[in-house]
């Protein structure tokens, strides 16, 4: 998300925790299909950094959750388009 500040529009990067017990394996056809329970805790923050300054803060945030010996971390990115604002075309 891109975000106008004081120096200009600069990208504003959002991270979300989600943590939810273990399920069986699914292929990836049946994904769409699958139910998965809603995760019993999920935490959020924002910050306008570097994309290698925000990936250090998520083994901070694991730590700080007692979660630093979490097996494995999954990761999703994704842009949605038509909401938040967007950097105008043309714009640096």
């Amino acid at each position: 998300m891109h975000v106008n500040t004081v120096d200009g529009w600069r990208e504003m990067r959002i991270s979300v925790f989600a943590k939810r017990e273990p399920t069986s394996a699914a292929e990836p056809a049946q994904w769409g299909e699958r139910v998965l329970e809603q995760p019993g805790c999920r935490v959020a923050w924002a910050a306008i950094a570097a994309s290698h300054v925000i990936g250090a803060s998520w083994r901070k945030m694991l730590k700080h959750l007692g979660l630093e010996d979490t097996p494995r971390l999954s990761v999703l990115g994704m842009e949605r388009g038509g909401s938040g604002m967007r950097r105008p075309s043309g714009s640096r």
